[in-house]
């Protein structure tokens, strides 16, 4: 017969362990039950995800799919929660460490909007929140942690060719940025041997589209700078003075930037 070695040391009764085991599991599936839902509707609101629309909800209304309640069910029916258990600790694990790498990254980068409110933060704490919770999850198990993170991997590549760009800003870019200025920095003002130099022209030339046609205009220019390059390695520079009020012409010169950026690449 198995018995809880809690139940059998309490006191006055054991029977104060079993009933704090059966609330606490009814708070915790009550809780999962209705912040869960209310979660997977505002992740689908986003609108990043097009796989998430069948849940999506009107702003002010409550998710009434039983979506969760069917994966609630088929856990209970499979009768042994030692085989849910891992998998369940390993997405915990995985966010809790996604989150503390965003802190680390944050702080390592040093972005503007990074603000922590605990004075006592470090992004040594961080990194190692983040190095503890792979860790553990190795030692929980390996297959279903190389399991977890592929999927994660998966699901990461998925939002990143399918998904929306949302207002909440990518720390990548903010990393290429630094990287970038960084590499420009150690530059320096030292001398460049001629074996590295590399052609880096500065072309005037107006707006695209808004030449004759027997005029040239940006292709020519373009393809003129890359010959200049040797496997158009290197970098140009295309300068456009657009003439008159800046309210008028912004539309225009953001329309010209797309297309030439859509041309150089």
């Amino acid at each position: 017969m198995r018995v809880l070695l809690s139940a059998t040391i309490s006191w006055p009764f054991p029977a104060f362990i079993y009933v704090g085991i059966i609330l606490s599991t009814l708070g915790a599936a009550l809780q999962s039950l209705t912040g869960a839902p209310r979660l997977l509707a505002a992740i689908a609101n986003d609108d990043f995800l097009p796989v998430l629309n069948y849940f999506k909800v009107a702003d002010g209304s409550e998710p009434h799919f039983a979506s969760n309640a069917f994966l609630c069910i088929a856990c209970v029916i499979i009768g042994n929660l030692d085989l849910i258990t891992p998998t369940i600790t390993m997405f915990f694990l995985l966010c809790y460490a996604g989150v503390n790498l965003s802190c680390f990254l944050l702080d390592l980068l040093d972005a503007p909007s990074w603000r922590p409110r605990w004075k006592f933060h470090h992004w040594s704490l961080s990194l190692l929140g983040a190095s503890l919770c792979i860790v553990i999850m190795f030692l929980i198990s390996w297959a279903f942690t190389i399991v977890s993170l592929a999927l994660a991997s998966l699901i990461y590549y998925y939002v990143s060719i399918k998904g929306k760009a949302g207002d909440w800003g990518d720390g990548f870019k903010s990393a290429y940025f630094q990287l970038a200025l960084r590499s420009l920095r150690s530059l320096g003002a030292n001398q460049v041997h001629p074996k590295n130099w590399y052609p880096i022209p500065l072309i005037f030339c107006r707006p695209w589209g808004k030449l004759p046609e027997n005029v040239p205009s940006h292709p020519k220019i373009a393809d003129f700078a890359n010959c200049m390059k040797k496997k158009g390695r290197g970098m140009s520079i295309f300068v456009s003075i657009l003439d008159g009020d800046y309210h008028e012409c912004v539309e225009d010169a953001k329309a010209a930037c797309k297309q030439l950026d859509a041309y150089m690449h």
